[in-house]
């Protein structure tokens, strides 16, 4: 599944299809409703690039008429520290003002269920929002489920971006054992199944990660892969 969301936005030939990709991959683990903003930074603040909205229309107007935008401690999270998290994560605690409190209490109340953001900060003229919700109630997001959420949503973040080369530049080719473990690591194997895949121990296969995620300029596994599939430094077909 993963790896068709992978070859169908890399052969998407504008921003529409790859939105529309992405929309189906996500519906797949249950949410329906996506609001995706990148910003150029700029010396006066914060510029947009891209935007997209889909079934968040209404939600998006009642957020921005009410300024919730300088409360909301989920956009703020999003811009500190980057990776998917649940908003509930943050709803419970203690120490919300009330605009914060409201700002969740308003987005159950339109049917904003089970909401999960993403943070992206590609480099430093570049960063992404990510907000996703569901309009069932979604009662566990299983650990791969939002690694999956992480790793498409950073895919899409290269794929649209206007500044893809410069996020992504120049990269070390890779051994071909290097290929086989990103190959082995976007068909979701651990570590341990690797190492028995490839009859190898499991510290080779640990020397193998850092190893591509160095060459990749990476900061892990996950956006490795994503790097090596913009950079041609592997395929997995």
């Amino acid at each position: 599944m993963f790896e068709s969301f992978l070859e169908d936005t890399q052969a998407a030939s504008s921003k529409k299809d790859i939105f529309s990709t992405y929309e189906e991959f996500l519906e797949t683990l249950g949410y329906d409703q996506v609001l995706y903003s990148a910003f150029t930074r700029e010396r006066d603040g914060y510029r947009p690039s891209i935007h997209f909205n889909k079934n968040l229309h209404e939600w998006e107007k009642h957020y921005l008429e009410s300024e919730y935008l300088r409360h909301d401690i989920v956009f703020r999270q999003c811009a500190q520290t980057p990776g998917a998290f649940e908003w509930a994560e943050y709803a419970q605690r203690r120490d919300l003002s009330k605009v914060q409190k409201r700002v969740f209490e308003d987005a159950e109340s339109a049917g904003l269920l089970g909401g999960v953001a993403v943070g992206i900060h590609g480099n430093q003229k570049l960063d992404c929002s990510v907000m996703l919700a569901s309009s069932q109630k979604i009662k566990f997001l299983a650990p791969v489920n939002k690694s999956l959420i992480n790793l498409a949503t950073y895919h899409v973040y290269l794929r649209v971006s206007p500044l893809l080369k410069e996020l992504a530049p120049g990269v070390e080719s890779l051994t071909s054992k290097e290929q086989d473990v990103l190959r082995w690591f976007a068909s979701g194997l651990s570590r341990c199944e690797m190492a028995d895949k490839m009859n190898l121990s499991s510290h080779t296969i640990d020397y193998y990660y850092r190893k591509i995620v160095n060459k990749m300029r990476a900061r892990n596994m996950a956006s490795a892969l994503v790097i090596a599939i913009h950079q041609n430094a592997v395929s997995l077909s």
